[in-house]
């Protein structure tokens, strides 16, 4: 038996992958991992008791990607094992969805696990998902602030999704192609740097390896650690969720705000069934005065005589609402309202300068010393506030002053860190924000 084989071996027995599963579908792309997933499933059929389908999903992006789905379908073809191919034209839902390829292939593919699996009666799907994928997402986490959840990778098992190779190495899974004489194809756009977990994979890992070559491992055990930690301090969260409620949609404040901040923010989580600033949400239930405030995702919270509640909110739809940013990356509003762009070159003639929003563009020298955590873009909620002037000052005030029109305060975006707001396009910038010497320029754009 192989390492690859034995280390396949000890997840889905670690997890119980299969203790009540019996119709795999694996997904598969003919790409190295997913034909030895493929590959492995097939022979374990027996071992498990399982029966193996398999989807291929053709995502219309790469001139390739006919031949993928004729490769994987003489592979099934040759193993025995039922095959559907599910077509889609991925960068037209992108632009319907306004969101990014890497986004809207990963909806297609999962919408299209849950369609196959009802075709095939399959009642679980399993994905190629190994170590190295969990290292470069615990990298891609990291720079985004995330939590323990985000800190502890890819879950082996989550729902009816499973990961049998979660903890084989690329390196195992090329060794055991090899030894196996099996060939699959490569997908050209892996060798590019066009995607964050490309970058990492051949910018960031490659130094990591040479400080720690067993970094994956080292990774894979802190992911462990770390989910245990979740599951724990979800457990106490979803009790102490319990004790609080008043009925299905309504807490009492006073206990959940006794909470101990990781307990808490899991509470609030699973209250409001979306990933809403927590840490917002936090502050205004601890403070305990009768609120209504917009959290993100589409939601507000409300807090009235000593009781919690979630609820939609339709304000937080507008455009700009809560957009991770990247250096060098131009941000542009849904409608095409709005650019954005956070670069390390300044503005052409920057020091003469003097646009007002509601003409065209202006821009922001900012310290990048001074931010706290991610940034990100998002759209005014209530009570807004920052520190200008020597002054914690509203946000209102802030744009009267400026001289921003009213009917275009709505739409604004803010640059904020997880302090708050840094930057007010025309209006203000946050104390100790400002360069002096090394700078990062905001540049805002109306069009």
């Amino acid at each position: 038996m192989t390492a690859f084989e034995e280390t396949a071996r000890a997840a889905v027995d670690k997890y119980g992958m299969f203790d009540s599963r019996r119709r795999p579908l694996i997904a598969l792309s003919g790409g190295a991992d997913s034909v030895a997933l493929l590959l492995f499933l097939k022979g374990a059929q027996a071992e498990y008791g399982i029966s193996c389908s398999a989807v291929h999903v053709h995502h219309g992006i790469r001139e390739t990607a006919d031949r993928d789905a004729d490769f994987c379908a003489g592979l099934c073809r040759g193993l025995g094992v039922p095959l559907q191919i599910i077509r889609a034209d991925v960068p037209a839902l992108a632009r319907e969805w306004k969101c990014g390829l890497e986004e809207a292939g990963r909806r297609v593919r999962y919408a299209a696990y849950d369609r196959v699996c009802d075709e095939f009666g399959c009642d679980c799907v399993c994905t190629a998902h190994h170590a190295d994928d969990n290292l470069e997402t615990v990298i891609f986490n990291l720079t985004r602030s995330a939590g323990a959840r985000g800190l502890a990778g890819i879950p082996p098992v989550r729902e009816n999704i499973l990961r049998p190779l979660i903890l084989c190495t690329r390196e195992m899974i090329r060794e055991y192609l090899a030894a196996a004489g099996q060939d699959f194809v490569e997908d050209e756009t892996n060798s590019g740097d066009d995607f964050s977990r490309n970058y990492i994979r051949h910018n960031v890992i490659p130094p990591l390896r040479a400080l720690a070559p067993d970094v994956v491992r080292a990774v894979s055990r802190s992911s462990e650690y770390l989910r245990a930690d979740d599951e724990y301090l979800t457990s106490l969260a979803d009790a102490a969720l319990a004790d609080a409620a008043l009925d299905g949609e309504r807490w009492r404040v006073d206990a959940l705000a006794a909470l101990p901040d990781p307990v808490l923010t899991r509470a609030l989580f699973a209250a409001a069934r979306r990933n809403i600033n927590a840490a917002l949400a936090a502050d205004a239930l601890r403070e305990g005065a009768d609120t209504r405030l917009s959290v993100g995702e589409g939601t507000a919270l409300i807090i009235y005589r000593g009781t919690l509640r979630f609820t939609c909110d339709r304000r937080d739809a507008a455009p700009g609402f809560d957009l991770p940013i990247e250096l060098e990356k131009k941000i542009t509003a849904a409608d095409g309202a709005w650019e954005f762009l956070l670069t390390r070159t300044p503005p052409a003639a920057a020091a003469d300068r003097k646009d007002d929003i509601y003409e065209k563009s202006i821009y922001a020298a900012i310290d990048p010393a001074a931010a706290q955590g991610k940034l990100f873009l998002r759209s005014r909620l209530p009570g807004d506030r920052v520190a200008a002037g020597g002054a914690r000052r509203t946000v209102k005030n802030l744009l009267q002053e400026a001289g921003v029109p009213a009917d275009l305060r709505r739409d604004l975006v803010f640059l904020c860190d997880e302090r708050g707001i840094i930057w007010i396009p025309g209006a203000a910038l946050r104390d100790g924000c400002a360069a002096d010497g090394d700078a990062v320029y905001a540049i805002f754009t109306r069009k």
